[in-house]
């Protein structure tokens, strides 16, 4: 039986390009929504004024992922 995947993608990006980085995950999910097993997306940051981010994709397996 197949189970539920998450992956983690984290990137360091300028405080300065925050919104790049917002729209560029935006778009991101907007793609991955089209496929097959998708189940969501998300971002998180350790902090707000953190240069860290990381952008969260759920599919229903590893399969729909790959």
């Amino acid at each position: 039986m197949s189970s539920p995947i998450t992956v983690t993608i984290a990137r360091r990006v300028a405080p300065s390009r925050s919104a790049e980085m917002v729209a560029w995950m935006q778009a991101g999910i907007r793609l991955a929504s089209e496929f097959p097993g998708f189940l969501g997306a998300g971002w998180v940051r350790p902090a707000a004024d953190s240069d860290e981010w990381h952008i969260l994709y759920r599919f229903d397996d590893a399969e729909r992922l790959h």
